[in-house]
């Protein structure tokens, strides 16, 4: 298994048909500080296998990148910038307008309380104006 990707991702995709998470955090080094330090961390990684220092660094430098790797590709996704393409991605789709009929059974509920349902909700105020009249 590639350790530049997460598993079942990237390099290590069933169909090898993605990126190289590694690759994409390069392309957006530039523009996003995240990307910049996983690259940053990934060159770390590779020094210390160079030069060993012991299991316990390897497994240290690792853990940070993958960390670093991580915030990188949440960073590039929020951001909604493929660096692949060098164009913007719609993070999300654009809300619908509610129809008159959601709209109009939205209004007509009693209680705004998940613990309460709207008949106890319709019990108490009937009981209070029993009261009080």
């Amino acid at each position: 298994m590639a350790v530049c990707c997460p598993p079942g991702l990237g390099c290590n995709a069933p169909a090898h048909d993605q990126p190289c998470a590694l690759e994409l955090c390069r392309r957006a080094a530039s523009q996003e500080a995240q990307a910049a330090l996983a690259v940053l961390r990934w060159t770390q990684l590779q020094e210390a296998r160079r030069h060993p220092r012991g299991k316990a660094d390897r497994r240290f430098r690792l853990r940070a990148y993958e960390r670093a790797r991580e915030a990188s590709l949440v960073a590039l996704l929020l951001h909604g910038e493929d660096p692949a393409r060098r164009t913007r991605v719609p993070v999300r789709a654009p809300r619908r307008q509610p129809t008159p009929s959601s709209a109009a059974s939205t209004s007509l509920r009693r209680s705004t309380s998940p613990r309460m349902p709207a008949t106890a909700s319709l019990k108490r105020n009937a009981s209070a104006s029993r009261t009080i009249a």
